[in-house]
């Protein structure tokens, strides 16, 4: 639990310096974050760079729960390391996060285009580099979620399983 769950702060002045700083730590410690600044474009950014943390942070405990449920199908360590690295190569380097989607073969592209890792890649570039969002923000959520919605319930079962036994 975080210091400031449930908490609302309101900051003045958040689109840059002091306050953006500021604004990302209250977020961190778990605080409801309204910003305020006359500089409407910086502020702006601010937003997005809290929601591109915050959707960086869901993607990545999306896929611990693949890994924890990857991890009690395996007797190992060494063995979930294998089985998390073979998951996770294809579908880095098959996405938008290296080459440009229309550079690649056209078989390749056809899988790229749906990765979860390059929706939620140009989510992120749009989020922090300002490139067109397009509906990446919100294919990088439904990804996140739909992922969570698969593994975390097979993750529990296997372990309750195994706990079983």
């Amino acid at each position: 639990m975080n210091r400031l769950d449930g908490k609302v702060a309101l900051i003045s002045g958040a689109a840059r310096g002091i306050g953006a700083a500021t604004a990302r730590l209250m977020v961190e410690a778990g605080a409801k974050v309204a910003i305020g600044d006359v500089l409407d474009e910086r502020g702006r950014e601010t937003v997005q760079a809290i929601a591109g943390a915050g959707l960086l942070l869901l993607f990545g405990y999306a896929f611990s729960w693949v890994f924890a449920f990857l991890g009690m199908l395996v007797s190992t360590p060494e063995a979930a390391n294998s089985v998390g690295f073979i998951a996770v190569f294809p579908l880095t380097f098959i996405s938008s996060a290296f080459v440009p989607v229309h550079s690649m073969p056209s078989v390749l592209r056809a899988f790229a285009e749906v990765n979860p890792f390059t929706v939620t890649v140009d989510a992120m570039r749009s989020l922090w580099l300002g490139a067109p969002a397009h509906n990446n923000v919100w294919g990088a959520t439904v990804w996140a979620l739909a992922i969570i919605a698969v593994f975390a319930p097979l993750a529990v079962a296997r372990y309750r399983r195994a706990a079983g036994q």
